[in-house]
């Protein structure tokens, strides 16, 4: 009962410039002051990542865990989301729309991740990203520190693919792309739906 004037809502008629007590609501003193009715979607499989980011790290949780106010959480999402996110084209897309902070970080709050444009009409690449998360993931359970850059450029190509960029565009996103402009827009035409 100590702190109990401390813990108090402020009343909604309350005129004075000074309260000393907690922010309008019609919690009690002892109760917790904002919703937590999502409190559930931490223990179902989710995609995490942190606030602020200097490489893509969208990771995958089935354990249940809680986070803290530095990092997010995508409920109800799948592996082809997580594909998605940890793609080179997505990280390009957040460092043009989201803020820069000193070192080059991001600031990944919610105005800029609800831009990314999430496509998914092809089941066909749906699947096959999904299957190469898959494999990333079971790899990496086993050791952290295994090589999977194989399996995540075949994701980025297929994400390419996905999003119908032109060569010059992959460029764009990675100056280093393994594929010659030839082999990428031949592949490409032969695997886009009519």
């Amino acid at each position: 009962m100590e702190y109990k004037d401390r813990l108090l809502p402020k009343p909604k008629d309350w005129t004075h410039k000074i309260w000393t007590g907690r922010k309008t609501g019609t919690y009690k003193w002892y109760e917790v002051q904002d919703p937590i009715a999502y409190f559930e979607e931490f223990e179902k499989p989710k995609i995490l990542f942190q606030e602020i980011a200097t490489y893509q790290a969208f990771a995958w949780d089935e354990s249940g865990a809680y986070s803290n106010n530095k990092t997010f959480i995508i409920p109800n999402a799948d592996f082809y989301l997580l594909g998605l996110l940890n793609s080179s084209l997505i990280w390009h897309f957040l460092n043009q729309v989201a803020s820069k902070l000193q070192g080059g970080a991001l600031a990944m709050q919610t105005p800029y991740t609800f831009q990314i444009p999430i496509v998914s009409e092809d089941e066909e690449t749906k699947a096959a990203i999904t299957s190469l998360v898959k494999q990333i993931l079971n790899i990496k359970q086993a050791d952290a520190a295994a090589d999977t850059s194989a399996l995540e450029s075949e994701i980025d190509l297929l994400v390419y693919r996905l999003y119908r960029l032109t060569y010059d565009e992959v460029l764009l996103v990675e100056p280093d792309f393994a594929l010659s402009r030839a082999a990428y827009e031949s592949a490409a035409t032969v695997s886009q739906p009519r």
